[in-house]
């Protein structure tokens, strides 16, 4: 790996672009939103069984689509999440591991390739489609 390279996360129908040369403060930004007061880095956080807790994940993937631009808040994400687990809403969980993907793709390019290698993607979602459709 040579560098960071540009990155699209899609929110709403609408992508945003990440450009490669911001994208260190934006890691740093996911980093601490996803550590909060704990010690385990974002990485670990990410990949631990259940995850990020659905507050922090909204804040981490705000701050990764305002950075490409987007102007949502983690807010709008969190209630949105909530909105369709209670509706019983079978893609909920999908998009959820779909936006922790997303993350972990900006924060650890090599590993998201290397797991990405091993996931087929079947269900026809790419990295990166919003966690919470409007």
């Amino acid at each position: 790996m040579q560098g960071f390279e540009d990155v699209t996360l899609t929110y709403s129908g609408v992508d945003y672009t990440i450009k490669a040369g911001k994208l260190l403060p934006v890691i740093a930004d996911i980093e601490d939103i996803l550590r909060g007061t704990g010690t385990q880095p974002a990485v670990q956080v990410l990949l631990r069984p259940g995850g990020p807790s659905y507050p922090r994940l909204a804040m981490a993937y705000a701050s990764a689509l305002n950075a490409g631009g987007c102007g949502v808040t983690g807010d709008e994400i969190y209630l949105a999440i909530m909105d369709d687990f209670a509706k019983g809403k079978s893609e909920a969980a999908e998009k959820v591991q779909i936006a922790i993907f997303s993350l972990l793709q900006i924060i650890s390019p090599p590993l998201a390739l290397e797991l990405s290698k091993h996931d087929d993607h079947s269900g026809g979602d790419e990295p990166g489609e919003a966690i919470a459709a409007e």
